[in-house]
């Protein structure tokens, strides 16, 4: 492994701990029964794995994203994310799923943005000698383990 990927390797095996205690931080959030408490704290989370995917995003070379910043990129991602689990949300139309479709919506996006860490960390990582994937990808998910969309 190159000092360059040593590097990365360093701060990807810090991932998980660094989301499960951002877990653990919006827990209240999260937990408090109040609708904008727990939409707003599941966006902080996804806020976090957004920083998360724009640093990772620079270790690709310039403008592999669309021709995009990795900000614009991952912001429009993020976007578009939104407004596809809002309509799985509300399957009859805008308007008719509650307040509890804020909540999923969240969720939702959530964990795509996960997904989306998981799956730049598989590409930037795959056959990589001196680096575990499969238990990265273990640590990664227990992060967050408890949480759900309600």
């Amino acid at each position: 492994m190159s000092a360059p990927r040593k590097e990365l390797a360093i701060y990807v095996r810090d991932l998980p701990g660094i989301l499960a205690k951002s877990v653990a931080l919006a827990a209240p959030g999260r937990e408090s029964g109040v609708t904008q408490s727990m939409v707003q704290a599941t966006d902080e989370l996804t806020g976090v794995l957004v920083q998360i995917l724009v640093h990772l995003a620079s270790w690709f070379p310039k403008d592999h994203f669309d021709g995009q910043s990795a900000s614009e990129y991952f912001s429009l991602y993020i976007s578009n994310r939104a407004k596809w689990r809002r309509a799985l949300a509300e399957p009859d139309g805008v308007g008719t799923g509650g307040t509890l479709v804020r909540i999923t919506t969240a969720y939702g996006v959530f964990e795509d943005a996960r997904a989306a860490v998981d799956d730049v960390v598989s590409a930037l990582f795959v056959n990589q000698r001196g680096f575990d994937l499969p238990q990265w990808r273990m640590q990664w998910k227990a992060a967050t383990e408890h949480v759900g969309p309600i």
